[in-house]
């Protein structure tokens, strides 16, 4: 019996670390794989229904995401987005900040509160990413004035996105979501070393 114990014992000691390692990479893969499913939903209702998007992110000083929200724009209006005149006063005029009366979650909750033992990094310090009804993913425009808290949207200010990506890292595990104009490029997991320079 003592034999069988012993056994038993540096067994368990040895498939821990595997354990721990399976259950850590499952829970990264679902937090990133719900935050994916998001900016998918969000870019088909924007070419679907023809409807502004966004994806907005509540960063810290070190662009460690909070939460984030996506969400759609609830006074859409088709002819003033098409405005392309740069010197024109007219232009689609949109709440820029977190919490705006302007947008409407899409998810099952007003936000999606990262979980707090899992890390999620943005590699980028732009908070918002809209989802045009073209299809594509487009930064916002410069703010009128420091302090705004608008955007004015117009075809002509628009530009695509530079490819941002998120990392959700939890324990040793890893998660790399790609985001680029088109949506999400790529989804990579993968264990991390601890000297890997690159997270």
């Amino acid at each position: 019996m003592m034999v069988v114990v012993c056994i038993v014992a540096v067994t368990a000691t040895f498939a821990m670390p595997a354990i721990d390692s399976f259950m850590a990479s499952q829970k990264v893969a679902a937090e990133a794989e719900n935050f994916v499913a998001g900016v998918r939903l969000a870019r088909y209702k924007a070419l679907q229904e023809s409807v502004l998007h966004r994806l907005v992110f509540d960063l810290d000083a070190a662009n460690y995401v909070n939460a984030y929200k996506i969400e759609a724009c609830t006074k859409y209006d088709d002819d003033l987005y098409a405005d392309t005149s740069e010197d024109s006063t007219t232009g689609f005029v949109v709440g820029s900040t977190y919490d705006s009366a302007d947008w409407e979650s899409i998810l099952e909750t007003d936000e999606a509160i990262v979980d707090g033992s899992i890390s999620m990094i943005y590699s980028s310090t732009n908070k918002i990413i809209y989802f045009y009804p073209t299809g594509y993913l487009v930064s916002p425009p410069t703010l009128s004035a420091a302090g705004a808290t608008t955007h004015t949207i117009k075809d002509y200010n628009l530009k695509n996105i530079d490819e941002v990506y998120v990392i959700f890292a939890y324990g040793n595990a890893r998660v790399k979501v790609f985001i680029n104009a088109m949506g999400i490029l790529t989804s990579e997991s993968y264990v991390a070393e601890e000297d890997d320079a690159s997270i």
